[in-house]
């Protein structure tokens, strides 16, 4: 369902590719605590039938859940919430991607080691670090030279 042009499946998805697992078990804790007491205890059935663990958390353990929730959604996408009923599931996952912004940055940081080695900063114009990282040198290589059919319409003789 879509919700103010929200897909909560897709935004839950790509959370759980991009956000660091301390902003997701976050954002999870703000979810279940959004839950009624009885979705509650139907997420704690589902975390102890499929992860068999929380034999000793109670449903209103918030922090528990959370944890069991992120950890086994980051793990295997869809294990836990596909064994939910599918408005919990839906309600879950749109409460997660609606805490994202509360809990932190956006993105996880890309790991600068492995970049090079810091450019001169007196000479530093910011191209030199983008075209040491592959993916971003063919993105402003694509985006400079135009669409194939461009970069090829003299060689055709047209």
């Amino acid at each position: 369902m879509e919700l103010w042009g929200m897909d909560p499946p897709r935004e839950y998805a790509a959370a759980l590719a991009t956000c660091p697992s301390d902003r997701l078990v976050a954002a999870h804790h703000r979810a279940v605590a959004g839950l009624s007491a009885t979705d509650r205890e139907v997420l704690l059935h589902a975390v102890r039938d499929r992860l068999l663990t929380g034999t000793s958390t109670a449903a209103d353990d918030i922090a528990a859940l959370a944890r069991f929730v992120a950890c086994a959604e980051l793990r295997r996408p869809g294990l836990l919430l596909d064994a939910l009923p599918a408005t919990l599931a839906e309600t879950l996952r749109r409460y997660v991607v609606i805490a994202l912004p509360l809990v932190g940055p956006s993105v996880r940081p890309r790991d600068r080691t492995t970049v090079g080695p810091a450019p001169d900063p007196s000479h530093d114009s910011g191209w030199e670090q983008l075209l040491q990282h592959p993916p971003d040198a063919y993105s402003l290589y694509a985006g400079v030279a135009g669409p194939p059919s461009a970069r090829y319409a003299g060689r055709r003789g047209a």
